[in-house]
């Protein structure tokens, strides 16, 4: 560790951190010798050598102290409990202002907390820097001075709320006395200090004031269980240096801000939303290669360039680089010009990014006309105010995942200046809606952005005058609403633009309501007509015309509905509408680059009113079960311009599942993708999310197009067992630091972009997949040549009543020797191994449904239920009052037979009493063996029927395995895969010759008895030769075997999944 004096008070302490490729990183925490925060006094406590303690126990302990990860969910918890007790203080304290009571109001109200806690900590950065009066603990010192010298002075309506609307927001030479009174206090503008139309509707004329008990804010009122805002900001200091991939910090410093924000968003509808935070890893690449591949088309330079000025920028002197001024100036336009859009923004994670590459690449040009000086903080200032209101946008459904985001970047504008300026005004850079679907309140639209060659029906932005008179206006008054300087004109600025926007709705919607009348009008005319003719074909017509009428009078009432409740300061009661939110970059064709980590929502989680409107909105890509990513994928693709690049990183589902089949064609269709990067089960995220990350080109391909495809999680997986270090998250990422370079390694850099077929992606070596191609060709389908025969284990709905011991099984025939003839022998998936199971003497109450059509239970003739439970009963008593225990459950499932005591309905329960072949529906390997046990099996396991023993050892060879894995399985954690019917169905099956089917089947006999590697070596030798395989074939065979650790590396949760 290396210590460092700055100035007399504080000492930084730095950890260098060696990465996996040699490089090293640092992470640092400054500490006030005379002040240490409680944060720091804890760092110092961890960092304590204990007598005797070894060198890498030492290593580890230190490196747990200084992890950001853990700081940054201390912070988070200790923030949200914050948030949430002033939530529940403020409707507490303001119990007669109808607009902070009641449920209605509840997300209001959290945002307004939310959001003045936001303004709290930006301007407690600025404290840092001396911006506040001159004095760094301004807040601690108002406080003392004036709430506890006057205890009736209340600090939040009398000091907190005039310091961001009376100060901040007004010009010096323009403010109050009272807001004089609060010291010299700079005048930053921005949205941040602007009230917010809530806000506006709160400090209305007869509105009772908004208070806060001072004791919320005290510091000496600080405990955990109560915590104050004084008193956790208090405990930690914060850094206005940003922290980088190479260079971070245990301070919270402004990414840590947005994480915490965007967390305490999201956490309560996190399944609902599928927001994560992206790693900055994963961000720096993204947003690296998609500003590369812009600057690449607009001045024709080699990737080489740009990593040059990159390289410059962090050091000068020792790269020496110079770039002619001609080159310069080309780059620079190409920066100074780049309009780059995040769909789901989130806290603004690839915002920051982008504008963190481009400052970077300014900085080169900079540094590349032979100039050695820093350029200043002032300048770097203003690079990045250019960057933020001429280049950055971003949508997201979450309001106050908006205001995230603009506070982040109005901080990374500020800790930078040497200065305080007043600060753009964001509203109209980062708008809150939907990113994917036009609505007001419940109606739903279909698509408003206009596309070449289409005609629509509603809310077309084309070929209306006044339509483009308003995009005229729009556009201006957005680019004076960015500068504009004074609260009262940034108010006025807005409320028109936000005027301009709803009359341009509403003009739309006023078109589509004239044409549904017209065709309303036509429908009755019809109706009637067809109304007075006689005979079958009149009254037919009539009832056509109808049901259209009827049609047309609900799609009316539902327009007038929204012209109605049109409301521009509500999110969801306005269209989002690309081309009025963004005329400028419409009027150009689009976006040049859309970056995003989108949504992870299942199909599951979707409106049914919603799915209409992405099945009309996006034809291309649209599946009933298709995950919301997939729609991202073609919205980013519309906002883009042609040659527009697009960096994604979503789950990777949609790369075999059924439901990616249109998006699987559509992309490759009209991208030329140059990387597909695929991280498998690796945890990149702390919830399992299965990520890759998708970089291209709007444009066709040709057919010679190449990208570079990988995937990653057995190269980073090798690494760590290595180095003895365990796969979770602060080690993964760890691995990721370097992430081109381990891209570099693991990837194939020529794969033709034609082999992402539409049937599935398989991200493996071309010469493996012609091979795959060619099993095709010699083998039968795995569906057809089990006949359909595969069928799913059973689900008793209560394992806890049919699913018995040894013990019990024992009592139950030695009280009823009888009901042996219904218990069975139970596997469950976990007993399924390889080649014979490891039974854990567990059975089945195997009770088959009286409604199954081969049932033949003594009471299956009963039509009612006491008659069939006397049966019942008098057949097997022992049975009878062991499942009369969990009647009332038994009778609660959701799914069972026709009696309460009986198993659900199923076609194929005799297939279950014949020899047949079982396997496990997650392993990491081949497990299947055959059974003449007639074994009943649960859920995670399908059976097979009608197959000979042989076929158990084909199944169970190397080469089947990888056939499966490369080509069709889905991957689980810890080196599991989903051995599911869906993806088994259409594996080419051979057939040997009959010399080989015996020995085959020999083996599989020796082996069910014992294992052995070299018969399992010639069952791989057999199976190899029945499939043809030439000795380079059997080669890639056996590298890709190698290279994915069959084994598996963990153990699969079955019991939760059961």
């Amino acid at each position: 560790m290396l210590l460092a004096c700055e100035g007399e008070s504080e000492i930084e302490l730095v950890l260098p951190r060696q990465r996996t490729d040699g490089t090293v990183g640092t992470v640092r925490a400054v500490v006030n010798v005379f002040e240490p925060t409680n944060h720091h006094l804890q760092l110092l406590a961890d960092l304590e050598i204990a007598s005797g303690q070894q060198v890498a126990a030492i290593a580890r302990r230190w490196g747990e102290a200084f992890s950001v990860e853990r700081v940054a969910k201390r912070f988070y918890i200790e923030f949200k409990a914050l948030r949430d007790r002033l939530v529940e203080v403020l409707k507490d304290e303001n119990q007669d202002n109808a607009l902070l009571i009641g449920g209605e109001s509840d997300s209001e109200v959290s945002r307004y907390v939310t959001r003045n806690l936001g303004r709290i900590l930006f301007l407690w950065f600025l404290q840092s820097k001396g911006w506040l009066n001159g004095d760094n603990r301004y807040f601690l010192n108002l406080f003392e001075e004036r709430c506890r010298i006057d205890p009736s002075h209340n600090f939040f309506a009398s000091s907190l709320l005039p310091l961001f609307f009376d100060a901040m927001a007004v010009p010096v030479d323009d403010r109050s006395a009272a807001a004089h009174s609060l010291g010299d206090i700079p005048y930053l503008n921005g949205g941040l200090f602007l009230r917010t139309h809530f806000e506006e509707q709160l400090c209305a004329e007869g509105q009772p004031p908004v208070t806060l008990p001072n004791t919320v804010f005290d510091p000496q009122e600080h405990r955990s269980a109560s915590p104050t805002v004084l008193g956790l900001l208090r405990g930690y200091r914060f850094t206005t240096r940003e922290s980088t991939p190479d260079d971070q910090s245990v301070d919270p410093d402004p990414e840590l801000l947005g994480k915490v924000f965007e967390n305490l968003n999201e956490e309560e509808g996190r399944h609902q939303s599928g927001t994560y935070y992206t790693p900055r890893e994963i961000v720096r690449f993204m947003c690296r290669e998609t500003i590369d591949g812009y600057l690449q088309d607009e001045t024709g330079f080699a990737p080489d360039v740009f990593e040059a000025l990159r390289e410059e920028a962090l050091d000068p002197e020792a790269t020496d680089f110079h770039l002619p001024a001609a080159k310069r100036a080309r780059i620079d336009k190409a920066l100074a010009s780049v309009t780059v859009c995040d769909p789901a923004v989130g806290s603004g994670a690839f915002a920051v990014g982008m504008l963190q590459e481009i400052l970077q690449l300014r900085r080169g040009l900079y540094h590349s006309a032979d100039v050695l000086t820093d350029p200043g903080g002032q300048q770097v200032s203003e690079w990045k105010r250019e960057i933020v209101t001429n280049s950055l946008y971003g949508v997201d459904i979450n309001p106050e995942a908006i205001e995230i985001t603009q506070l982040r970047l109005w901080l990374t504008l500020v800790i930078d200046a040497d200065r305080p300026e007043p600060l753009p005004n964001l509203d109209f850079r980062f708008v809150a809606g939907d990113s994917l679907i036009d609505r007001v309140g419940s109606t739903r639209f279909s698509e408003s952005l206009p596309r070449e060659g289409e005609v629509k029906l509603r809310l077309d932005w084309t070929g209306a005058d006044d339509l483009a008179t308003i995009e005229t206006e729009l556009e201006e008054l957005r680019r004076s609403f960015a500068e504009t300087e004074g609260a009262s004109a940034a108010q006025k600025l807005r409320t028109r633009i936000k005027e301009l926007q709803t009359s341009a709705v509403r003009a739309q919607i006023d078109a589509a309501i004239a044409e549904v009348k017209e065709q309303l009008q036509v429908q009755i005319s019809m109706a009637a007509e067809a109304g007075s003719r006689y005979g079958a074909r009149g009254r037919q017509n009539s009832r056509q015309a109808q049901r259209a009428v009827s049609r047309l009078e609900n799609e009316l009432a539902e327009l007038e509905s929204a012209h109605s409740s049109l409301d521009p300061w509500a999110p969801f009661m306005k269209p989002m509408m690309w081309p009025v939110e963004f005329p400028e970059v419409f009027e150009a064709g689009g976006f040049d680059i859309v970056v995003a980590n989108p949504p992870y929502v299942r199909q599951e989680a979707l409106l049914a009113a919603d799915q209409e409107a992405y099945k009309e909105t996006f034809p291309d890509v649209y599946a009933g079960t298709a995950d919301l990513l997939v729609f991202f994928y073609a919205r980013a693709l519309h906002i883009l311009k042609d040659g527009g690049h697009i960096g994604f990183i979503t789950s990777n589902k949609y790369m075999r599942a059924g439901y990616g089949e249109g998006l699987r064609g559509f992309l490759p269709a009209v991208t030329c993708l140059s990387r597909v990067i695929d991280f498998g089960d690796l945890n990149l995220f702390e919830q399992a999310a299965y990520p890759a990350v998708v970089i291209g080109r709007k444009q066709a391909p040709e057919e010679a197009t190449t990208l570079s495809v990988c995937g990653l999680a057995q190269n980073v997986r090798r690494s760590l067992a290595t180095a003895g270090l365990a796969v979770n998250v602060a080690n993964v990422r760890e691995q990721l630091e370097n992430l081109p370079e381990l891209v570099f390694k693991s990837g194939i850099p020529k794969f033709p972009q034609v082999m992402l077929r539409r049937e599935g992606w398989v991200l493996e070596d071309p010469a493996l997949l012609a091979l795959f191609d060619r099993f095709k060709t010699i083998g039968t389908p795995l569906g057809e040549f089990v006949q359909g025969r595969m069928y799913y284990g059973i689900k008793t709905g209560l394992n806890e009543a049919f699913v018995i011991d040894q013990a019990v099984r024992d009592e139950l025939v030695a009280s009823d020797p009888k009901s042996s003839e219904i218990i069975r022998p139970w596997l469950r998936g976990r007993d399924v191994k390889r080649w014979r199971p490891e039974w854990a003497d567990l059975y089945l109450v195997a009770l088959q449904n009286s409604g199954d059509a081969d049932a033949s239970n003594p009471w299956s003739a009963a039509s009612t239920e006491r008659e069939a439970r006397q049966v019942f009963q008098e057949t097997y008593p022992s049975l009878h009052d062991h499942l009369s225990q969990f009647e009332e459950k038994l009778r609660a499932r959701a799914d069972q037979g026709r009696w309460w005591w009986e198993l659900r309905a199923c076609a194929y329960y005799q297939e279950f009493e014949q020899p047949k072949i079982i396997f496990a529906t997650v392993a990491p390997e081949p497990r299947f063996l055959f059974d003449e046990s007639r074994f009943f099996a649960n859920q995670k396991c399908y059976i097979m029927g009608g197959l000979d023993p042989w076929a158990v050892a084909l199944l169970n060879s190397q080469v089947f395995f990888v056939l499966a894995a490369a080509t069709s399985l889905s991957e689980r954690q810890n080196g599991f895969y989903e051995w599911e019917r869906k993806y088994m169905w259409n594996l080419p099956v051979v057939t040997p010759s009959k010399p080989v089917r015996e020995r085959l089947g020999s083996l599989e006999a020796e082996l069910r008895r014992e294992s052995s590697e070299s018969l399992n070596a010639e069952v791989n030798d057999l199976v190899a030769g029945s499939y043809g395989l030439s000795e380079r074939e059997g080669e890639l065979v056996d590298e890709w075997y190698k290279g994915h650790n069959p084994a598996g590396q963990g153990d699969w949760e079955e019991e939760n999944a059961e």
